[in-house]
């Protein structure tokens, strides 16, 4: 049985996710629950993910593109994870959930170390010594430039 576009997206990311060793979950869309929920919800070391995915186009998108290729429900799904801290994003390649991925790692490891170090009687002066550490390390990277996330962009742009 041959695949829609947006299915060969969705089993791609799937088998990243599994390369990665990422617990997920494809919740199943059938007029009950919460309307707009993405495609995906996954945990990584903590972080909650919220994948949705999309059909690709010829040429690469931008994520602005992406994000018009959403419902209403699904834009608002993704605002509220993202408000609640989470990450939330629409994608039409498996390139762009890498991407992600590789830009979280250093947090996700950060995570996956302090939940390590609960177990022992010295875990909160090992926390704040990691904390230190990624502070400093934060620091040095916020002085090199970078571009405005599209949400700063949109906030910006309606003042």
């Amino acid at each position: 049985m041959s695949q829609t576009p947006e299915g060969r997206v969705k089993e791609a990311v799937k088998k990243l996710l599994k390369t990665w060793g990422i617990w997920f979950y494809m919740p199943v869309s059938n007029g009950m629950g919460v309307h707009g929920i993405p495609d995906l919800i996954c945990c990584y070391e903590g972080l909650l993910i919220g994948i949705e995915t999309k059909s690709p186009l010829k040429n690469p998108t931008t994520e602005d593109q992406r994000w018009k290729k959403a419902t209403p429900n699904q834009q608002n799904r993704i605002t509220e994870i993202r408000n609640a801290g989470g990450i939330a994003l629409v994608v039409d390649d498996v390139v762009q959930v890498e991407e992600l991925l590789n830009a979280i790692k250093p947090l996700a490891d950060l995570n996956r170390n302090a939940r390590s170090l609960l177990g022992t009687r010295r875990w909160p002066e090992t926390i704040r010594r990691s904390i230190g550490t990624t502070m400093e390390l934060l620091s040095r990277k916020r002085s090199e430039p970078c571009e405005m996330p599209p949400d700063e962009k949109r906030k910006t742009l309606a003042k």
